[in-house]
């Protein structure tokens, strides 16, 4: 109905997928650094580079991946070490998404 349909266009949801604990502690500590999204600022990119996050999951999906909250929760999903972001949302991704491999657009509805 249209009060769920609503519902989902202002909230963002992170369902997030475990795979293992030991395979998100070990690809967190690799001493390969994550690549940065290329529409970072100048603080954006400092932050991420110099920041110590909790690892997160190598699997994630985001509902409402290409809004303003879940496009920026995609890409620091990858940034901080993410194998696979799915972005799942009632329109396709906006033309400056960043067009990376571990990135999955899918569009649909809940």
């Amino acid at each position: 109905n249209n009060n769920n349909r609503l519902f989902m266009h202002w909230f963002v949801l992170l369902v997030v997928i475990f795979t293992s604990q030991s395979s998100l502690l070990s690809a967190n500590m690799a001493n390969t650094s994550p690549p940065l999204a290329p529409s970072n600022t100048p603080l954006q990119r400092k932050a991420a580079q110099e920041g110590k996050y909790p690892p997160v999951p190598d699997v994630c999906v985001v509902t409402g991946g290409t809004g303003f909250v879940g496009n920026r929760l995609v890409e620091m999903l990858i940034e901080r070490g993410a194998k696979k972001v799915i972005s799942f949302d009632v329109v396709p991704p906006p033309a400056d998404a960043w067009k990376h491999t571990n990135i999955e657009w899918r569009v649909g509805d809940i």
